[in-house]
């Protein structure tokens, strides 16, 4: 399942289950277009593509659907790197679960994963 936190020292508290997922950024601009640094700004730190965009969109989606599945209340926290690319993937991932959430709301499901 995932790791538990028994809380200071392993006291004996409750233990709580958490699951941490780690994903790496989706396409990106340099890996299907050999030029784009030549206009950039920023050449070191490539943007996602649109296929990246909607890859990142669909992790989320399937991310909050495997969460729902644990009928889990645990809050979700995304965390990224400051490159571009791996912003652009935890946006996409976060309105992929705001989607899937939105529409277990909507079904009369309450709310879920956080």
């Amino acid at each position: 399942m995932g790791l538990g936190f028994s809380g200071r020292g392993g006291g004996g508290g409750l233990v709580v289950p958490q699951s941490m997922w780690v994903m790496r950024h989706g396409e990106r601009e340099d890996e299907v277009n050999n030029k784009w640094e030549l206009t950039s700004d920023r050449p070191y730190d490539p943007p996602l593509t649109s296929k990246g965009r909607s890859q990142g969109y669909e992790r989320g989606k399937g991310l909050a659907l495997a969460l729902l599945a644990t009928k889990s209340n645990n809050a979700c926290v995304v965390v990224s790197s400051p490159f571009l690319r791996c912003v652009q993937t935890s946006a996409e991932v976060i309105k992929g679960m705001q989607f899937v959430y939105g529409k277990h709301e909507e079904m009369g499901g309450g709310g879920g994963g956080g």
